[in-house]
């Protein structure tokens, strides 16, 4: 649980709720989430594809010109 502003700014109760998990390079990953403020769930995440110590381009650090 942790604590969220809610619709009037006060704090609110909220919790995400993890489930489908699946082993990817040795590790457990929850590929679905549901995260719900007093009871109700607000949004449901699912992953499709998750990889782990992948290889990145050094262009995704290259400053823009």
């Amino acid at each position: 649980a942790f604590m969220v502003a809610g619709p009037d700014g006060r704090p609110v109760v909220g919790e995400e709720a993890f489930s489908d998990y699946r082993t990817v390079s040795g590790v457990m990953v929850p590929f679905k989430a549901e995260v719900s403020r007093l009871g109700s769930v607000i949004l449901l995440r699912t992953l499709k594809n998750v990889a782990l110590n992948t290889t990145l381009d050094d262009a995704l650090f290259a400053r823009p010109r």
